[in-house]
């Protein structure tokens, strides 16, 4: 069940660091 939640959470922080990275090269071409 800990390792699911886990994998869960690595997902998310993926997803925020995607959008992260996507509004930095965003602000970077402006």
């Amino acid at each position: 069940m800990k390792r699911k939640v886990v994998i869960r959470v690595t997902l998310n922080n993926g997803k925020k660091n995607a959008r992260s990275k996507a509004m930095q090269i965003a602000v970077g071409l402006q």
